[in-house]
């Protein structure tokens, strides 16, 4: 259960995903549909659907790189455009919901493949 401007609401009436996948995942807020989408090289980001080519949130996982021999690791950060802006909380909140469930996906396959181990899967590994 979630409870969004005072109305509680079965998770899966608020957020509904694509199937057997979590992504995409769609929620309706304001009168206006939200769609949260991983493209093929594990990039998640949140599109407005009346503009689903102009991304106004994405999320950047970590990166280790080194730079003139020095190593270096972002950290990862939830980007936020100025419409994603005015529903911070709502997007913040859905998108924590995708990455748990994606995570528990992750690992729910690798047990069942028996590659797990102790580290968590990332949305990265999409």
């Amino acid at each position: 259960m979630i409870t969004l401007r005072g109305e509680r609401r079965k998770m899966k009436e608020w957020l509904k995903l694509s199937g057997s996948s979590v992504f995409p995942a769609l929620f309706e807020h304001y009168g206006e549909t939200y769609l949260w989408k991983c493209s093929i090289v594990g990039q998640l980001s949140f599109y407005k659907a009346s503009s689903p080519g102009v991304p106004i949130a994405w999320f950047e996982t970590s990166k280790r790189r080194v730079i003139e021999g020095v190593p270096n690791i972002s950290r990862p950060y939830l980007a936020l455009q100025p419409d994603a802006l005015l529903i911070q909380d709502i997007t913040i909140v859905s998108f924590l919901v995708l990455e748990q469930k994606s995570r528990m996906m992750t690992k729910s396959g690798q047990i069942i493949s028996g590659s797990a181990g102790f580290g968590l899967g990332t949305l990265s590994d999409f």
